[in-house]
């Protein structure tokens, strides 16, 4: 079962160029590899792209938080 937890306005860059997105946070259960979240990318339908998206499990995720505070903020 899957839990749709957050959008966030974005931009997303391409081949094809760049346009104004959405990354749609969603938590699931990712099995042996425990709770997950997958982060979908509003796909380029107009250029044969049906689906972009990365799963994260929970240690991947609080490295990804922890760079980016230490990068960004």
């Amino acid at each position: 079962m899957s839990t749709e937890l957050k959008s966030i306005k974005c931009r997303k860059e391409t081949e094809f160029g760049n346009k104004e997105s959405e990354i749609k946070l969603t938590r699931f259960s990712g099995g042996e590899n425990g709770i997950m979240v997958q982060m979908n990318i509003d796909p380029d339908v107009d250029h044969n792209r049906m689906f972009a998206h990365v799963q994260l499990t929970q240690s991947q995720v609080k490295d990804l938080v922890k760079e980016l505070q230490e990068q960004i903020l």
